[in-house]
């Protein structure tokens, strides 16, 4: 509650997903606040603006944003969290192709700063020592922060253009189609079984990428009242929406428990120049830390 005694309104950005679907259908609430969510085409780039109190941004555009100094504050709080090695695909009528012999390569992704292909790069390279700079980056779109410039190893294709219709004609070699490429039958998984290389992936490193997190903005600190039901709220919410026996949680909750993939992902970005520098992980989540204590 603010001072004279009502309830604070949050505006908020937040996909369709079963782990907030409690909050978004008013089943959880609190007497100190209540989210007000938007549905908004260019919400990841409102949110990165500073344009929502609170919502669901992708980590790498997160990174950028606090690198060019937004007011957004991270809350250890992961929305979607997926491996990648299912993402990238390439066109077996053109020739076979693999990991191994991307160095050179044109490989499409939407926009080279998506944590998707964050992800992906650093895993070409931490398994295979392929160098991201050998290989040319074509992309659909821009940035979510109108700030950033792509580096010279990408190029944008010409308006109107599809990853999958470039795989199709040639003009790309590999693309990353994220999951819906499975639906395609015209294309093949760059690795052969993605399954097992995400399983060697994880015992290797020990994390789990993440590709979405919470983050709020900077005026919601005025309150830490606010900031502990915020978190309680998606606790409650992902609890309300449990896991099917035997699947894994790619969405862990705490900021132990992300240490280790936030720390990839910024080595990642940095190696990418995503972000022009590293940031500690401790100092993403200040001061919301000290509000939550060791949850």
């Amino acid at each position: 509650m603010n001072d004279s005694g009502t309830t604070t309104i949050i505006s908020t950005f937040l996909l369709n997903d079963p782990k907030v679907a409690a909050l978004k259908q008013g089943r959880l609430g609190s007497r100190h606040l209540r989210f007000a969510f938007a549905e908004a085409k260019d919400g990841y780039r409102r949110l990165a603006g500073g344009g929502f109190d609170c919502g669901d941004l992708p980590i790498g555009a997160f990174l950028q944003a606090l690198s060019h100094g937004m007011p957004l504050v991270l809350m250890p709080v992961v929305l979607t969290g997926r491996f990648h090695h299912d993402a990238i695909y390439y066109n077996p009528a053109r020739g076979s192709l693999d990991p191994g012999r991307l160095e050179g390569k044109r490989i499409g992704v939407n926009a080279y700063t998506h944590t998707s292909g964050i992800w992906l790069r650093g895993l070409l390279e931490s398994e295979y020592g392929l160098d991201h700079r050998r290989m040319r980056w074509v992309t659909l779109t821009d940035s979510y922060l109108d700030a950033y410039r792509d580096p010279d190893i990408c190029e944008q294709a010409p308006p109107g253009s599809s990853l999958q219709d470039m795989l199709l004609d040639g003009s790309i070699d590999a693309a990353i189609l994220g999951p819906s490429g499975a639906n395609d039958v015209r294309f093949k998984l760059l690795f052969a079984d993605a399954a097992e290389a995400a399983r060697g992936w994880q015992r290797k490193f020990g994390a789990v990428p993440i590709n979405h997190m919470l983050v709020i903005h900077q005026r919601l600190l005025h309150e830490p009242t606010l900031i502990s039901e915020i978190y309680r709220l998606f606790v409650e919410s992902k609890a309300a929406a449990p896991l099917p026996p035997g699947k894994p949680d790619l969405t862990p909750y705490g900021i132990e428990a992300n240490q280790r993939a936030l720390e990839l992902v910024i080595d990642y970005a940095v190696r990418q120049q995503v972000i022009p520098k590293p940031f500690a992980v401790d100092t993403l989540f200040d001061p919301v830390a000290a509000i939550l204590g060791g949850r």
